[in-house]
């Protein structure tokens, strides 16, 4: 029996399909950032920035437990249109939201049927972090003029985990230490 075999062919799709939508994520907010410096949303900018970072970490996570099971990687590049930031933010809610309550609670529970504790280990981490950027997206909504400025975010590069204080010493989420942060602006 090979590797993937051992986990069912939803778990793989799954975690494919997941890896898909981190990195196509990833893409858009980075556009989004983009949009946001042309329109002085200085501090928005750094968000969208600090969370495509935090994608690109879910989708390194996903890729290495669909590697590990021997599956394929692909990488389908979804089509996007950028728009006014309050468009973006809006869009990037609606999707955060989407993952954090719909997506990844029906993968989890794929996995876990399968018993691949790897793969409800990632699904529920990149969870974790769905919520967190849905939060900071509300914010951003709702005080949109406070965010002319260039902000400072920290990103776990095990998890994704994205917060704005420097006052932390571990990761909330997967209790790495604060080393394992990236400085995003």
């Amino acid at each position: 029996m090979s590797k993937v075999e051992s986990i069912s062919a939803e778990t793989i799709h799954n975690l494919l399909a997941a890896y898909i939508g981190e990195r196509n994520a990833s893409g858009r907010y980075t556009a989004f950032a983009v949009q946001a410096d042309k329109e002085g949303y200085h501090g928005v900018a750094s968000l969208f920035r600090a969370i495509a970072h935090s994608e690109q970490v879910h989708a390194t996570n996903h890729a290495r437990v669909l590697l590990k099971f021997g599956a394929e990687l692909d990488l389908n590049v979804e089509p996007f249109q950028v728009r006014s930031t309050i468009e973006n933010l809006r869009a990037a809610l609606r999707g955060e939201v989407n993952a954090r309550d719909q997506m990844y609670p029906q993968y989890m529970e794929q996995a876990r049927n399968d018993q691949c504790d790897e793969a409800v280990e990632v699904f529920d981490s990149a969870s974790d972090g769905e919520s967190v950027h849905a939060m900071m997206l509300v914010t951003a909504l709702e005080g949109l003029e406070d965010y002319r400025e260039r902000s400072t975010y920290f990103v776990c590069t095990a998890c994704g985990w994205v917060c704005t204080g420097v006052n932390f010493k571990r990761c909330v989420l997967c209790n790495s230490n604060k080393d394992r942060f990236e400085q995003i602006e």
